[in-house]
C-alpha cells in the first residue's frame, strides 16, 4: 500500500506523522511525505497515486488541511 502524508513543511515534520510513517514502513508499506509549502501538490499526488492520503495537524492549522481536502478528493 502507498501512503502519502501531507505535512505543513519538511523542516518540522510532526512527531506523530513520523511515528506512523516508521510503523507503516516496518509493515512493508511505501511511505512518502509531501510539504504543503511546495507547488504542484495535485501533480505530485497524481504521480504518486497513493492508496491513502493522511495528515497530522495541530489546532488552528487544521483549517488549511480542510481547504485542501476538497480539491484532492476530485483527483
Amino acid at each position: 500500500m502507498k501512503i502519502l502524508f501531507l505535512v505543513h513543511d519538511c523542516i518540522t515534520v510532526p512527531l506523530g506523522v513520523s511515528y506512523l510513517a516508521a510503523l507503516a514502513r516496518e509493515k512493508g508499506h511505501r511511505v512518502k511525505a509531501l510539504s504543503l509549502t511546495g507547488r504542484g501538490i495535485e501533480q505530485e499526488i497524481c504521480e504518486y497515486q497513493p492508496d491513502i492520503i493522511a495528515f497530522g495537524s495541530t489546532t488552528g492549522f487544521h483549517r488549511h488541511y480542510l481547504k485542501l481536502v476538497k480539491p484532492i478528493r476530485a483527483l
